[in-house]
């Protein structure tokens, strides 16, 4: 396969990821924010440290896990925010180097306590390596935090997302922020659930209890629009 696919515009190899990485949940009515740490992370501006202001325990529990992940969990997302071409040709050209990217990130963002093959499947993980090797997709699965990096951020200073939001915190979610500073941006959060396992792959990982959360989310507010 030519490194030359890898630079073709494709689809995104997951919807989950065009939510977070795109941030089109900002756009979405009724905006069930899972697995979306990340986001919320960014969007509550946990970087910069309130004059002042005396965290709270689950505050700094949070500040303690974020200094953890600027420190030692950002290598992928700053290479792919600066150079992705770079980077798109040598896992274009090699399927073990593309595996080894992939399931890095399965490991470590997963609930799976170091054991892969329980946790998931062989064929679970080789279909999402395939999804973006036979598609030569993942190029074009770097782009979003380039822009990230080098456009505006999509919540401009002061604003607020008003849409009813829901957020699933899975224990072993990449950053798990609390309330207190997601409320800073997301001023309609209608429901929040603490999630008994889980990480970064919900879907996957415990599918029946994302569903069921899912529905419970939108269930009043389907209510709402169909009336009495």
């Amino acid at each position: 396969m030519s490194a030359r696919k890898a630079l073709a515009p494709s689809p995104r190899g997951e919807v989950g990821e065009q939510l977070r990485d795109d941030r089109h949940i900002a756009d979405l009515v009724g905006a069930q924010a899972e697995a979306a740490g990340d986001v919320l992370e960014r969007a509550s501006a946990a970087r910069d440290r309130a004059a002042g202001h005396v965290p709270d325990p689950d505050e700094q529990r949070f500040y303690d896990q974020l200094d953890h992940w600027l420190k030692e969990e950002c290598g992928y997302s700053s290479i792919m925010g600066t150079k992705p071409q770079t980077l798109a040709y040598a896992l274009t050209d090699s399927p073990v180097g593309l595996a080894a990217w992939i399931i890095e990130k399965f490991r470590t963002w997963s609930d799976c306590e170091g054991n892969l093959d329980a946790h998931f499947s062989r064929d679970v993980l080789l279909t999402n390596i395939m999804l973006y090797w036979i598609t030569g997709a993942i190029g074009s699965s770097f782009w979003p935090y380039y822009a990230r990096l080098h456009e505006p951020w999509i919540v401009p200073a002061g604003d607020k997302v008003m849409v009813p939001t829901g957020y699933a915190e899975h224990p072993r979610e990449i950053l798990t922020p609390p309330r207190s500073l997601a409320e800073l941006t997301y001023g309609n959060i209608v429901r929040w659930t603490r999630m008994p396992r889980g990480g970064h792959f919900p879907a996957l990982e415990a599918p029946g209890q994302l569903a069921e959360d899912i529905r419970a989310f939108f269930r009043p507010l389907r209510a709402q629009v169909s009336g009495p």
